[in-house]
Protein backbone atom coordinates (compact mmCIF):
# COMPACT_ATOMS: atom_id res chain seq x y z
CA UNK A 1 0.00 0.00 0.00
CA UNK A 2 1.15 3.66 -0.86
CA UNK A 3 2.30 5.48 1.71
CA UNK A 4 -0.45 8.42 2.57
CA UNK A 5 0.60 11.81 1.60
CA UNK A 6 -0.83 15.25 2.52
CA UNK A 7 -1.44 18.91 0.74
CA UNK A 8 1.01 20.90 2.57
CA UNK A 9 0.49 24.61 3.03
CA UNK A 10 1.80 25.34 -0.36
CA UNK A 11 0.33 23.11 -2.17
CA UNK A 12 2.58 20.15 -2.61
CA UNK A 13 1.37 16.42 -1.89
CA UNK A 14 4.51 15.24 0.63
CA UNK A 15 4.15 12.24 3.26
CA UNK A 16 4.07 13.45 6.93
CA UNK A 17 7.28 13.28 7.55
CA UNK A 18 7.94 16.23 5.07
CA UNK A 19 5.11 18.16 6.37
CA UNK A 20 7.11 17.76 9.80
CA UNK A 21 10.64 18.91 8.62
CA UNK A 22 13.13 21.47 10.17
CA UNK A 23 10.08 21.99 12.50
CA UNK A 24 10.96 23.33 16.27
CA UNK A 25 8.75 20.92 18.85
CA UNK A 26 6.03 23.55 18.92
CA UNK A 27 5.26 24.19 15.02
CA UNK A 28 5.36 19.88 14.55
CA UNK A 29 2.69 19.66 17.49
CA UNK A 30 0.76 22.62 16.03
CA UNK A 31 0.99 20.49 12.18
CA UNK A 32 0.18 17.40 13.74
CA UNK A 33 -2.95 19.32 15.02
CA UNK A 34 -4.34 20.15 11.91
CA UNK A 35 -3.34 17.97 10.00
CA UNK A 36 -5.12 15.01 12.44
CA UNK A 37 -1.42 13.41 12.86
CA UNK A 38 -0.74 11.47 15.89
CA UNK A 39 1.75 13.05 18.10
CA UNK A 40 2.16 9.45 19.64
CA UNK A 41 2.04 5.84 18.31
CA UNK A 42 2.68 2.68 20.27
CA UNK A 43 1.38 -0.50 21.18
CA UNK A 44 -1.65 0.78 22.22
CA UNK A 45 -2.67 3.00 19.80
CA UNK A 46 -2.61 6.81 18.71
CA UNK A 47 -2.04 9.98 20.48
CA UNK A 48 -3.01 12.93 19.42
CA UNK A 49 -2.70 16.76 20.22
CA UNK A 50 -6.04 17.65 22.56
CA UNK A 51 -7.54 20.66 21.82
CA UNK A 52 -6.40 22.20 25.32
CA UNK A 53 -2.67 21.18 24.24
CA UNK A 54 -3.09 22.94 21.02
CA UNK A 55 -4.36 26.25 22.84
CA UNK A 56 -1.57 26.26 25.67
CA UNK A 57 0.91 26.35 22.78
CA UNK A 58 -1.22 29.18 21.03
CA UNK A 59 -1.03 31.11 24.63
CA UNK A 60 2.56 30.56 24.85
CA UNK A 61 3.58 31.87 21.87
CA UNK A 62 0.65 35.05 21.59
CA UNK A 63 1.36 36.35 25.51
CA UNK A 64 -0.33 37.74 27.90
CA UNK A 65 -2.95 40.72 27.07
CA UNK A 66 -1.01 42.22 30.06
CA UNK A 67 2.05 41.78 28.59
CA UNK A 68 1.76 42.71 25.56
CA UNK A 69 -0.07 45.75 26.51
CA UNK A 70 3.14 47.15 27.92
CA UNK A 71 4.41 46.20 24.45
CA UNK A 72 1.69 48.05 22.31
CA UNK A 73 2.35 51.23 24.63
CA UNK A 74 6.20 51.55 24.05
CA UNK A 75 5.93 49.97 20.14
CA UNK A 76 3.45 53.37 19.69
CA UNK A 77 5.51 55.62 21.90
CA UNK A 78 2.31 56.47 24.03
CA UNK A 79 1.81 56.80 27.84
CA UNK A 80 -1.63 55.36 29.87
CA UNK A 81 -1.80 59.08 30.55
CA UNK A 82 -2.39 60.10 27.08
CA UNK A 83 -5.03 57.67 26.23
CA UNK A 84 -7.67 57.94 28.59
CA UNK A 85 -10.43 59.02 26.82
CA UNK A 86 -11.76 55.37 27.49
CA UNK A 87 -10.71 52.02 28.85
CA UNK A 88 -8.16 50.46 26.16
CA UNK A 89 -9.69 47.70 24.52
CA UNK A 90 -8.43 44.23 23.78
CA UNK A 91 -9.56 41.68 21.20
CA UNK A 92 -8.27 38.52 20.79
CA UNK A 93 -9.17 35.79 18.27
CA UNK A 94 -8.00 33.22 15.04
CA UNK A 95 -7.48 34.73 12.13
CA UNK A 96 -7.07 33.77 8.27
CA UNK A 97 -4.07 34.48 6.44
CA UNK A 98 -2.65 38.24 5.85
CA UNK A 99 -3.01 39.17 1.98
CA UNK A 100 0.25 39.22 1.14
CA UNK A 101 0.82 35.76 2.04
CA UNK A 102 -2.24 34.70 0.52
CA UNK A 103 -2.14 32.22 -2.81
CA UNK A 104 1.32 30.99 -1.42
CA UNK A 105 0.39 29.70 2.17
CA UNK A 106 -2.71 27.86 2.49
CA UNK A 107 -5.30 28.95 5.57
CA UNK A 108 -5.81 25.50 7.52
CA UNK A 109 -9.10 25.62 9.96
CA UNK A 110 -9.88 23.08 12.43
CA UNK A 111 -13.20 22.63 15.18
CA UNK A 112 -12.79 22.07 18.38
CA UNK A 113 -15.13 19.39 20.27
CA UNK A 114 -16.77 22.39 21.68
CA UNK A 115 -17.24 23.66 17.94
CA UNK A 116 -14.87 26.61 18.50
CA UNK A 117 -13.04 27.43 14.93
CA UNK A 118 -8.97 27.85 15.43
CA UNK A 119 -6.57 28.07 12.78
CA UNK A 120 -2.74 28.78 13.08
CA UNK A 121 -2.99 32.43 12.96
CA UNK A 122 -3.78 33.73 16.61
CA UNK A 123 -4.04 37.70 16.46
CA UNK A 124 -4.19 40.19 19.58
CA UNK A 125 -4.88 43.52 19.36
CA UNK A 126 -4.92 46.91 21.62
CA UNK A 127 -6.41 49.83 21.03
CA UNK A 128 -6.12 52.82 22.98
CA UNK A 129 -7.82 56.45 22.55
CA UNK A 130 -6.80 59.49 22.92
CA UNK A 131 -8.04 62.83 22.24
CA UNK A 132 -8.09 63.05 18.71
CA UNK A 133 -6.73 59.86 18.21
CA UNK A 134 -7.10 55.91 18.31
CA UNK A 135 -4.05 53.89 18.57
CA UNK A 136 -3.75 50.05 17.71
CA UNK A 137 -1.19 47.51 17.58
CA UNK A 138 -1.80 43.90 16.50
CA UNK A 139 0.53 41.03 16.90
CA UNK A 140 0.04 37.83 14.87
CA UNK A 141 1.58 34.17 15.45
CA UNK A 142 1.70 31.50 13.23
CA UNK A 143 1.80 28.46 15.71
CA UNK A 144 2.77 26.08 12.41
CA UNK A 145 5.54 28.79 11.14
CA UNK A 146 7.33 31.18 13.15
CA UNK A 147 8.41 33.28 9.62
CA UNK A 148 4.76 34.46 9.53
CA UNK A 149 4.71 36.46 13.15
CA UNK A 150 3.85 40.19 12.70
CA UNK A 151 3.12 43.00 14.83
CA UNK A 152 2.38 46.49 13.42
CA UNK A 153 0.99 49.61 14.78
CA UNK A 154 -1.37 52.64 12.93
CA UNK A 155 -3.00 55.34 13.91
CA UNK A 156 -6.18 57.19 12.78
CA UNK A 157 -8.13 60.89 13.50
CA UNK A 158 -11.60 60.30 15.29
CA UNK A 159 -12.70 63.03 12.13
CA UNK A 160 -11.39 60.45 9.39
CA UNK A 161 -13.14 56.90 11.09
CA UNK A 162 -16.38 56.69 9.38
CA UNK A 163 -17.35 53.56 11.51
CA UNK A 164 -16.40 50.77 14.50
CA UNK A 165 -17.99 47.69 13.54
CA UNK A 166 -17.86 43.88 13.87
CA UNK A 167 -18.70 41.43 11.07
CA UNK A 168 -20.05 37.88 11.35
CA UNK A 169 -19.64 35.04 8.52
CA UNK A 170 -20.81 32.04 8.32
CA UNK A 171 -19.02 29.90 6.13
CA UNK A 172 -18.76 26.06 5.02
CA UNK A 173 -15.20 24.33 5.17
CA UNK A 174 -13.65 20.80 5.46
CA UNK A 175 -12.61 20.10 8.93
CA UNK A 176 -10.92 17.43 10.35
CA UNK A 177 -12.56 15.64 13.17
CA UNK A 178 -10.87 13.09 15.22
CA UNK A 179 -12.93 9.93 16.29
CA UNK A 180 -11.85 8.13 19.49
CA UNK A 181 -11.65 4.49 19.33
CA UNK A 182 -10.24 0.83 20.50
CA UNK A 183 -6.70 1.11 20.39
CA UNK A 184 -6.44 4.62 18.82
CA UNK A 185 -8.20 7.20 17.17
CA UNK A 186 -9.26 7.55 12.98
CA UNK A 187 -9.82 11.12 11.39
CA UNK A 188 -12.40 11.98 9.23
CA UNK A 189 -13.03 14.93 6.95
CA UNK A 190 -16.64 16.61 7.30
CA UNK A 191 -18.60 19.91 6.15
CA UNK A 192 -19.04 21.88 8.62
CA UNK A 193 -20.39 25.88 8.85
CA UNK A 194 -17.30 27.66 10.50
CA UNK A 195 -18.36 31.61 12.42
CA UNK A 196 -15.71 33.60 11.73
CA UNK A 197 -15.72 36.83 13.63
CA UNK A 198 -14.31 40.66 13.12
CA UNK A 199 -13.61 43.73 14.36
CA UNK A 200 -13.48 47.01 12.09
CA UNK A 201 -12.29 50.45 11.83
CA UNK A 202 -13.57 51.49 8.42
CA UNK A 203 -11.61 54.89 6.95
CA UNK A 204 -12.09 56.56 3.53
CA UNK A 205 -10.24 53.89 1.06
CA UNK A 206 -9.12 51.59 3.89
CA UNK A 207 -10.42 48.98 6.12
CA UNK A 208 -8.61 47.76 9.20
CA UNK A 209 -9.99 44.20 10.22
CA UNK A 210 -8.52 42.14 13.52
CA UNK A 211 -9.82 38.64 14.50
CA UNK A 212 -12.25 38.55 17.42
CA UNK A 213 -12.95 35.61 19.45
CA UNK A 214 -17.22 34.82 20.40
CA UNK A 215 -16.55 33.69 23.45
CA UNK A 216 -15.22 37.10 24.79
CA UNK A 217 -17.90 39.92 25.42
CA UNK A 218 -16.89 42.00 22.93
CA UNK A 219 -20.37 44.16 22.22
CA UNK A 220 -20.19 46.36 25.05
CA UNK A 221 -16.62 46.80 23.73
CA UNK A 222 -17.78 48.25 20.38
CA UNK A 223 -20.38 50.01 22.09
CA UNK A 224 -18.27 51.89 24.09
CA UNK A 225 -16.35 52.47 20.87
CA UNK A 226 -19.13 54.00 18.54
CA UNK A 227 -20.15 56.13 21.93
CA UNK A 228 -16.94 58.17 21.79
CA UNK A 229 -16.72 58.46 18.12
CA UNK A 230 -19.88 60.31 18.04
CA UNK A 231 -18.75 62.43 20.73
CA UNK A 232 -15.92 63.21 18.86
CA UNK A 233 -17.68 63.87 15.77
CA UNK A 234 -20.12 66.52 17.43
CA UNK A 235 -17.55 67.82 18.72
CA UNK A 236 -15.31 68.86 15.75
Amino acid sequence: MAEKTYEDRYGNKVKAEELLKNKDPNERKAIQYFYSLPVKSGCFGKKFLTDAEYLAIVDEQVGSPESRKARALDRLGLDEDQVREIPPVCFQGFADLEDDVKGIVRDLVRLTKNGRRVTPTKELTWLFFGNDQVYVYTVRVDTCDASLKSERTLEYFYKDVTAFASKSDSVRKKVPEVKDGCGGGSVEYVDRHVEEESFRIVVPGEIFECALSPEDDNESKITAMKQKLREKKNTQ
